[in-house]
């Protein structure tokens, strides 16, 4: 079996979200299952410069670059025009010709280049999502199947309605059967409509959005035969505090003292009072609304011990304020920085994501596994992969199970909710040992999520 995956994003060097980590370790962890695997994705100037074994894809269309290059291990074909306009580095500076014209390329590939014909395109969030009604658009018995990957349902792609005759697409897809949504055009709903399969990234997330669709419920729920939740992974290779180099003491389960020799470390650096007995919390997150960020925000002064917040604001909520004025104790940091989120999760005691909504949610999984205990909403996949403990510090350390965080119910808790864990922290250190060495030990594996992705293809 072939499938080429459509994105537009691929870790570390175009990421936004979490769809960057996913793509990468697809493109790993399916092929040791069978699957050939390759990535259609933009050539962004980024991805030029690490590109190797470059050669252009013979082809009759006069307007397409279209080059098969490795990125790593990754057989990748990479998209751009021919008249020489420049891609941006951030996906979300794209133009819509720009994204409508890959998806149309992804739609159309096993043509273009019919010696690789994959037997499924892959798309991912609403971006590449197009590619599925590009490809219901073709009238072919040897046409690929389209599985279409909903990263997160609150980006739709809304374009104007008069923007649809530029697409190329029957007249007769635009209605409510189709790319139409609201008076508006959707590249999301227009994905969802004709992919002949849909997954989401957590089965909880794959029941919710039957229910609070963002105005997509109806849609969802008539295709509920044809959906699917997959867990997110972590890929242990990528992510291990035994091995990685960008901390500066490794550690395992066992030896997980020395996570404090790195609370040090970081506490130096940034300036905080260095004190390696202090409670550090720690958030790594995009600023927008559903991840619960101005509910931190408007908390600072009120929480426990020190606080670090690195947030990404590559697509930032511009409605959301970031203080300058902070409590001497709190640090933040705007960016992407891979090294010190891999720092964070390394040295903090608790982390902090009171998200409202959150389809898989990976950073999480990444703090579980570096010993940071986290403190999430139960909803999507958070809920999957958080057990939640009691904050009892009387409890006996045998009654906590496989619990490996703790859960917010509700926003009005929230500072008190942060004072029971650092009270439970303080009071009982083997029940929080306890609870750290579940997170980290924790299977979360790529090799379960790449099966069920396969069982998706072949249906």
């Amino acid at each position: 079996m072939k499938v080429i995956q459509v994105a537009c994003e691929f870790a570390p060097f175009v990421k936004v979200g979490g769809l960057a980590d996913v793509i990468p370790s697809l493109l790993e962890y399916l092929p040791k299952i069978g699957i050939e695997t390759r990535l259609l994705i933009p050539a962004y100037p980024k991805l030029r410069e690490i590109a190797q074994d470059v050669t252009e894809v013979q082809h009759d269309l006069p307007w397409l670059s279209l080059e098969k290059a490795k990125l790593g291990d990754y057989t990748t074909y990479l998209f751009d025009w021919k008249d020489g306009r420049c891609l941006p580095d951030n996906p979300y500076e794209m133009s819509q010709e720009t994204i409508a014209t890959l998806c149309w390329v992804a739609a159309h590939l096993y043509k273009i280049d019919p010696s690789w014909t994959p037997d499924v395109v892959h798309c991912h969030d609403w971006q590449t999502a197009l590619a599925a009604a590009y490809l219901a658009a073709i009238d072919d018995p040897c046409k690929p199947r389209s599985v279409l990957t909903i990263h997160n349902l609150i980006y739709q792609g809304l374009y104007p309605a008069d923007s649809f005759k530029s697409l190329g697409l029957p007249d007769h897809f635009w209605s409510m059967n189709g790319l139409e949504y609201y008076g508006n055009l959707s590249f999301l709903k227009g994905g969802i409509y004709f992919a002949d399969a849909i997954t989401t990234v957590s089965p909880t997330y794959a029941q919710e959005i039957q229910k609070n669709g963002f105005g997509m419920e109806g849609l969802l729920e008539t295709k509920k035969e044809s959906l699917f939740g997959i867990l997110n992974g972590v890929d242990s290779s990528l992510w291990s505090p035994e091995t990685d180099p960008q901390i500066e003491h490794t550690y395992t389960a066992e030896t997980i003292k020395n996570r404090k020799k790195n609370k040090v470390s970081l506490q130096k650096e940034l300036g905080l009072p260095c004190d390696e007995d202090a409670f550090l919390w720690c958030v790594v997150s995009r600023v927008s609304h559903e991840k619960g960020i101005r509910l931190i925000l408007n908390s600072l002064s009120r929480l426990p011990g020190q606080g670090i917040l690195l947030l990404n604001d590559a697509s930032a909520d511009s409605s959301i304020f970031i203080p300058t004025e902070l409590p001497d104790t709190v640090k933040i940091y705007r960016g992407l920085n891979e090294r010190l989120a891999r720092r964070l999760f390394s040295s903090a005691v608790l982390f902090l994501m009171p998200s409202y909504s959150e389809p898989c949610g990976l950073t999480q999984l990444y703090a579980m596994k570096y010993g940071a205990v986290p403190l999430v909403r139960p909803v999507g996949g958070l809920k999957d992969t958080i057990v939640p403990c009691s904050f009892l510090s009387d409890s006996p350390q045998e009654d906590i199970g496989l619990g490996n965080g703790f859960y917010l119910w509700d926003d009005h808790y929230f500072v008190d909710v942060v004072w029971s864990a650092f009270h439970l922290w303080q009071d009982s250190p083997k029940k929080w040992n306890a609870i750290q060495k579940n997170g980290m030990m924790a299977d979360y594996s790529w090799e379960e999520a790449a099966l069920k992705y396969q069982h998706v293809y072949q249906l």
